[in-house]
């Protein structure tokens, strides 16, 4: 039993900064295109199957695991973004299906004693649709969520090395539709999950 992976995205623009030395990163994203994700998955007898499809305006991504790092960003979404799964999968162990449409996305991973100033906009349409069967697993999950703004941050060791310094401003007029048709059936564990949202933050300090 092996294991299966499918994803079909679309993305405006992408950003991504992995540092190991003190850095200064600055990133400023405008989206107002349209981003469409469609996938037809059709998945049996496998260990583990994952089918994921994602339309994405804006996306940043800041990592560092040794170095102290002070982020800026600013995020900016007017487009339309779709995406639109119909799943079929039978006799996997672990099954998950997830459609998700974004605004604007952020996900910082710092060490601790560094700082982080974000701010996001969204205006634009976020529709995530998820049609799917899910049948003969042991663990299984659907997903369908549209999201207009969205932010993490993860400090690392900040029991040792201080706190980050921290400011989300976050704005959202747009539009988070999300829709999901879920059969499931001879599964010992399922979840099947719908969200909108217009914006959210996680922090978490470790």
């Amino acid at each position: 039993m092996g294991e299966i992976a499918g994803t079909a995205a679309a993305i405006g623009n992408s950003y991504s900064i992995d540092s190991v030395a003190d850095a200064v990163s600055s990133v400023n994203q405008a989206n107002s295109g349209a981003g469409y994700a469609n996938a037809n998955v059709d998945i049996q007898n496998s260990g583990i199957a994952t089918a994921t499809t994602a339309a994405i305006g804006n996306t940043a991504s800041v990592t560092s695991d040794v170095s102290t790092i002070a982020t800026r960003s600013l995020q900016s979404n007017s487009g339309y973004m779709t995406t639109q799964m119909n799943a079929s999968i039978d006799d996997i162990t672990e099954a998950t299906a997830t459609a998700a449409s974004i605004g604007n996305s952020l996900s910082v991973e710092v060490p601790g004693s560094g700082s982080m100033s974000a701010q996001q906009y969204n205006s634009g349409t976020m529709v995530a649709e998820l049609n799917g069967r899910l049948s003969g697993f042991a663990d299984g999950a659907a997903t369908a969520a549209a999201i207009g703004n969205s932010a993490s941050l993860t400090s690392l060791n900040s029991d040792v090395v201080g706190n980050v310094l921290t400011r989300i401003n976050q704005a959202n007029s747009g539009h988070q539709i999300s829709t999901l048709a879920a059969q499931v059936c001879h599964g010992a564990e399922a979840a099947a999950t719908a969200a909108s949202i217009g914006n959210t933050v996680n922090i978490s300090v470790q």
